[in-house]
């Protein structure tokens, strides 16, 4: 498995450009290309300061754990032991086949989000037919600033009601509370007690809803979108939303993901949530190099790059890190995009 599945070298750069346009990549035309597009510098942005491998191994099972068809909702999947989760829910959109889950973590005291990729069967199909349409990000303190990938952005909106309702209905169970004897914090729920008037009056003076947000391939650039939408709702004075309380996305793990948007949402992504955010790429991986930067295109940080041999770089925060995966020139491999970690992340099913 691990040394097939790779899609042709011609196939890829149909999909991104022309072979003429290849051939120019470092020529000054290219580079006179790049000023015209006004591309932001790439340049260290707010990279993340820590990484561990054992915790890039959790998101990398709850990311596969997506993938299963069975025991999601009683947590019982193949794929669900690296934690405990709780109150699962799974939400799904047969229209643009997508489908992720967000469950209750107690042990961490905090809700966790996964969104799965493409499937394998159907991936080259979705490389052939990925375009490179921009759309604004329909979140009220962005102001018109930052456009991401519209195809990405419409499979997240057929979900996004079902994830909203999800996030609120658990923030609303587990958010409220209390200290046991001995200083652990308990929520009014876990307790077995009704919440009463003063205990909702002190809703307001509680910290954020804590939320973990992960997703492989396609579901990489969901995750990305998601964190930002949800992160964003903390920056609305009104608050008129079905979540009430504020979002804390307190780590957002990605692998394989392809760019999601332009420079200036890179740029805000970065600023947000940069340093909470650990995108992994893989070897010669062919999703995180699409759509091209020549379209405006641009990667939010920090770039965690898995050579084929298992050895692990942390970038510079700038997200088109050079000394990450944007070094392979020929980015071709299905098989790399497939195996993150020394897995098969899409093997739950198998």
């Amino acid at each position: 498995m691990r040394g097939g599945g790779g899609i042709s070298f011609y196939l890829f750069f149909l999909l991104v450009f022309s072979r003429s346009e290849a051939r120019e990549m470092h020529s000054k035309r290219h580079q006179q290309l790049f000023k015209e597009l006004k591309i932001p510098p790439i340049s260290p942005l707010n990279p993340s300061k820590d990484f561990s491998v054992s915790e890039a191994i959790r998101f990398r099972r709850l990311s596969g754990a997506a993938y299963c068809e069975r025991g999601l909702q009683n947590w019982t999947c193949e794929f669900c032991d690296e934690q405990s989760l709780v109150d699962v829910t799974v939400f799904e959109s047969e229209k643009r086949f997508v489908k992720g889950f967000i469950g209750y973590d107690k042990e961490r005291r905090r809700a966790v989000v996964s969104f799965r990729g493409t499937e394998p069967k159907s991936f080259e199909n979705w490389l052939e037919n990925l375009d490179a349409t921009h759309a604004g990000f329909p979140v009220a303190d962005f102001e018109g600033k930052g456009r991401v990938h519209a195809g990405f952005l419409d499979a997240y909106v057929q979900i996004r009601l079902n994830l909203t309702y999800a996030v609120a209905r658990l923030s609303e169970k587990y958010s409220s509370f209390e200290s046991d004897d001995d200083g652990v914090r308990l929520s009014v729920e876990e307790k077995g007690e009704k919440k009463d008037e003063s205990s909702s009056k002190n809703e307001k003076d509680l910290p954020p809803f804590p939320i973990e947000i992960t997703g492989h391939s396609l579901g990489g650039a969901l995750a990305t979108i998601a964190a930002m939408d949800l992160e964003s709702g903390n920056h609305d004075p009104d608050r008129k939303h079905i979540i009430q309380k504020k979002v804390d996305v307190k780590s957002v793990y990605t692998f394989g993901s392809p760019r999601v948007g332009d420079g200036v949402f890179a740029e805000i992504y970065a600023e947000r949530l940069g340093f909470k955010t650990y995108r992994l790429t893989h070897g010669r991986d062919v999703v995180p190099s699409v759509p091209n930067t020549l379209l405006g295109f641009r990667h939010v940080p920090t770039e965690v790059y898995e050579d084929r041999n298992g050895n692990i770089t942390i970038g510079d925060g700038s997200g088109e890190w050079k000394g990450g995966e944007d070094h392979v020139w020929r980015r071709y491999s299905v098989s790399d995009h497939l195996y993150y970690l020394g897995e098969y992340i899409c093997g739950c099913n198998s």
